[in-house]
């Protein structure tokens, strides 16, 4: 499986259920963390450099905060 075929399948999860596996797979980071927190921190940056260089390089591909909002909210 590739992330992004993970990713949809998560997606299909009902918002509680996304929820529990987001704080399941975060404390699978914060115990990667506590073997080397340079490498996560890294790890951390280089993917926030990632998705700034994709926002910079497609800035009319996002949605806006209170049209989202809007629609999560309609779900």
């Amino acid at each position: 499986m590739t992330r992004a075929s993970i990713l949809a399948e998560a997606l299909r999860l009902p918002v509680q259920e996304r929820a529990k596996l987001i704080t399941e797979l975060i404390a699978t980071v914060d115990d990667a963390a506590a073997e080397d927190p340079a490498e996560v921190e890294q790890a951390w940056a280089a993917e926030l450099e990632l998705r700034i260089a994709r926002a910079d390089s497609n800035p009319d591909e996002g949605i806006d905060w209170t049209d989202l909002r809007a629609q999560l909210m309609a779900k």
